[in-house]
């Protein structure tokens, strides 16, 4: 079964929809990443003006729902970390390495000549920047939403510890970059 459907996220076969599409907006598939951030458990997005009064908490609570396998998330949430990862420059490079946060983000990203987006997340944060044109026209730089997110993941993240998620079951390795020299992060499989 479609496990989207059960969340109201309905897509059609679009090859855009990677990059949010008539069908699937910026905050549909940044709730998707969230489920990633979440350990596979997707909760439906909350906006707040203000969420106590005289010191009373109000909080209106979304339904949950797995939509990943937890170890799985977990697995692709390192694999997101080699947009980041330095060692992996070799015929091509990886698409965060000159933008890279200064803690640990899993980072997607997307570009066309006329739209450019990142969806990043650790533990705390998930976080969606699109740019994009209404008419197809070209972007300036397709880098921009690249620039855009780490200021932000960098500010939000300012005054935290630099954390990601647990492995327990997962077995660790590394690779090498001989020709630079460089050892990756450490990833999990």
């Amino acid at each position: 079964t479609n496990r989207l459907s059960a969340i109201n996220i309905k897509i059609e076969n679009n090859i855009t929809n990677a990059l949010g599409s008539f069908s699937l907006s910026l905050m549909q598939l940044t709730s998707i990443y969230n489920a990633l951030a979440n350990n596979g458990i997707y909760t439906s997005p909350r906006f707040y003006n203000e969420y106590s009064i005289n010191g009373k908490s109000y909080y209106t609570g979304s339904k949950s729902l797995r939509l990943f396998d937890e170890e799985k998330s977990r697995i692709m949430s390192y694999m997101l970390l080699s947009t980041q990862d330095k060692a992996l420059k070799t015929y091509a490079t990886p698409t965060m390495l000159y933008n890279q946060t200064s803690k640990r983000f899993g980072v997607k990203t997307g570009s066309t000549d006329s739209s450019s987006f990142v969806i990043g997340y650790n533990p705390m944060y998930t976080i969606g920047v699109y740019v994009g044109t209404d008419d197809n026209s070209k972007l300036y730089q397709t880098n921009i939403s690249k620039i855009v997110f780490r200021p932000i993941a960098d500010k939000l993240m300012e005054h935290k510890k630099d954390v990601y998620y647990s492995t327990n079951n997962l077995e660790p390795f590394v690779l090498y970059n001989s020709k630079a020299e460089t050892k990756s992060f450490t990833y999990y499989k």
